[in-house]
């Protein structure tokens, strides 16, 4: 969402997201300050990457995951080499 207010908005309004964000009842629904505080911290703790990281401990531990991806991009080229001259 692209701002504090949306989200608290949002929150306010879809009791699912409310739910899956752990606020039950619209009072527990932080102010814009709270959650601005809490977004400005969130980088300092890479909050981001431990939670990456746990979860990949959690569903594949130490195997390995194999994959290819390949582009298929057009890619300008001649037909034919230029002859020397």
């Amino acid at each position: 969402m692209p701002s504090t207010e949306i989200l608290i908005e949002r929150l306010k309004s879809d009791l699912s997201l409310r739910r899956l964000c752990g606020y039950e009842k619209l009072e527990y629904i932080p102010s814009q300050s709270t959650f601005s505080r809490a977004f400005d911290e969130f980088p300092r703790m890479k909050i981001a990457e431990v939670a990456h990281k746990l979860i990949i401990e959690k569903y594949f531990g130490d195997e390995i995951i194999r994959h290819m991806s390949r582009d298929s991009t057009a890619i300008n080229a001649r037909e034919n080499h230029l002859k020397n001259k």
